[in-house]
């Protein structure tokens, strides 16, 4: 990463734990970016990111083309910073996957998220998974038909992981709208949830229309 962009994404990360700069905090703070980040993979799990990060990093990701692949697991963005993430679908055009596991996102917030890659045409899987019941991401009613609307718009957005986000046979119908008329869903993973045989008559039916580019379902 640019020196600039760790030094604002530090300084930010400080802001969201009301946590003192010091020169120490950052050396540790760069080295630990230089452990995961690789030439394509943009790798900040557990860094602890609320709103302030989210902003920061979606500020210098609207202009970045270097990362392909975006990972933000474990951190604690919540429906502030992905509405602050979200904002970067806009312009980047570089990243083709984003892991939002377990940042105790909320519906609002992935409502953000599924608003803002209406227009993108690179993004093309986001993981919303919870890990081991952690920081639980919850789609909800609102988050689920805001996917509905975004894959009737978008072409090319083919993968939709949200394992362990309290799914029911509400959002299981919800999802359902947007299954039913798009062509580029190829996999699926709403494992360990509780759709129920209801919410399973739902998605079926809808997959029925995708049977050709569908390869994956959990």
């Amino acid at each position: 990463m640019e020196r600039v962009a760790s030094k604002e994404l530090f300084l930010a990360k400080c802001e969201d734990m009301g946590m003192q700069v010091t020169e120490e905090r950052e050396r540790r703070f760069k080295e630990s970016l230089k452990r995961t980040c690789t030439a394509t993979v943009l790798d900040l799990r557990e860094q602890s990111f609320k709103e302030h990060a989210a902003a920061a990093l979606s500020g210098w990701l609207n202009s970045e083309e270097t990362f392909i692949h975006l990972v933000l697991c474990n951190n604690e963005l919540g429906d502030e910073g992905c509405a602050a993430v979200a904002r970067c679908f806009q312009h980047n055009t570089s990243i083709i996957s984003v892991d939002l596991r377990s940042n105790n996102i909320g519906p609002t917030g992935t409502e953000s998220i599924f608003e803002g890659l209406e227009a993108n045409k690179t993004i093309t899987s986001v993981d919303f998974s919870t890990m081991g019941g952690s920081k639980r991401n919850i789609l909800g009613v609102k988050g689920c038909q805001a996917f509905s609307a975004m894959v009737a718009r978008n072409p090319v957005f083919s993968q939709l992981s949200a394992r362990e986000t309290l799914l029911g046979a509400r959002e299981a119908e919800a999802l359902s709208v947007g299954l039913a008329v798009t062509m580029s869903i190829s996999k699926l993973d709403f494992g360990t949830n509780k759709i129920g045989p209801e919410g399973a008559q739902f998605i079926c039916k809808a997959l029925a229309n995708i049977s050709s580019s569908l390869e994956w379902l959990s």
